[in-house]
């Protein structure tokens, strides 16, 4: 499985240091699999020569601690300033039936690390409430709408889910919201989310919100029918932000985001759909507005005025400090 190349602020520079040289190897091959870069590699033997001294931004270590360079190494680990991701057990064969559990696990480390590191350097603040936007057939021009007439600086997120071909992502992100103050951009691996912008999902490669507001790319296909799965990302959003989250299912021919109202109303985030008449198909909305939790129903531009108007209470409620939520 190899996971995508992220943007090149956010490629990790990965030291890696090893007690044998096939364990250096294996290690490495699977930092350039994930798409990482390998900006030195050695082996324990050397932890006390001057070239380990490098410009990473997270060192690999998987070493016998009670072997004969023990003192040096421990010297060498107190020293470092960035990150030490220690080995995730015995490294096994790639032909071994438990080389992707270990890959797995490895990969996860390296997905929140790399998350944490531009946590720490982005430039603009993480958004404290995060949407799902879900849409099919219409959906460019409902969305469009939606993000033009929202006021700015609401300090939100927005993740957006649309059915379209693959080879359209970046042109979706080119032309969605380019009138409005909401900027988008194609999701790209170890991303903050950050507050007035707009995430477009892939397509082609699974999209997960981790815990710590970072984005990670898997290279996998999306599961069921739609691809993207409005179902799975709102799930994943619920999950990750409770009330700080919502969803609007827009126009759209099929049920894709149904499941996920469900479950993002169980996590005490709100559930909107575009008014059925407005859309260019009403299948999305319809089956969403069958589950009984959706909260609120309108045009794309009520859609806006309604964001705005609790967005601006739920501020007003939070300054006077009584306000604990997204409701």
């Amino acid at each position: 499985m190899t996971e995508p190349a992220s943007h090149p602020s956010q490629r990790l520079r990965i030291g890696i240091l090893a007690d044998t040289s096939l364990q250096q190897h294996a290690l490495r091959s699977v930092v350039l699999e994930f798409g990482y870069t390998v900006a030195v590699s050695h082996l324990v033997a050397q932890v006390a020569e001057p070239q380990l001294v490098a410009a990473v931004d997270a060192w690999i270590v998987h070493a016998d601690l009670a072997n004969a360079q023990a003192q040096e190494l421990d010297n060498w680990l107190g020293n470092i300033a960035v990150p030490v991701i220690f080995g995730e057990g015995p490294v096994p064969p790639p032909t071994a039936q438990d080389y992707a559990g270990w890959a797995r696990r490895l990969r996860g480390k390296l997905q929140q690390l790399a998350g944490a590191i531009n946590l720490e350097q982005r430039a603009a603040p993480a958004a404290e409430q995060l949407w799902v936007l879900a849409a099919s057939t219409g959906g460019p021009k409902a969305v469009d709408t939606f993000l033009c007439a929202l006021p700015a600086g609401m300090g939100i997120s927005f993740i957006y889910v649309q059915h379209i071909g693959a080879e359209f992502d970046r042109t979706l992100a080119q032309v969605t919201g380019r009138g409005s103050h909401y900027p988008a951009r194609v999701a790209a691996h170890g991303e903050v989310i950050v507050e007035n912008t707009v995430v477009v999902v892939a397509t082609d490669k699974v999209v997960e919100i981790l815990d710590n507001g970072t984005l990670a790319l898997l290279d996998e296909p999306w599961p069921g029918p739609y691809q993207p799965s409005a179902d799975q990302v709102i799930a994943n959003v619920a999950r990750a932000c409770g009330e700080r989250s919502g969803v609007i299912v827009f126009t759209g021919m099929g049920d894709d985001g149904a499941v996920g109202v469900r479950l993002m109303h169980q996590q005490g985030g709100r559930a909107w759909v575009q008014a059925p008449q407005t859309c260019t198909v009403a299948s999305m909305p319809d089956a969403a507005l069958a589950t009984g939790c959706v909260d609120y129903v309108g045009s794309p531009e009520a859609l806006a005025l309604q964001l705005a108007s609790v967005t601006q209470a739920a501020v007003t409620l939070k300054s006077s400090g009584v306000y604990s939520g997204n409701r």
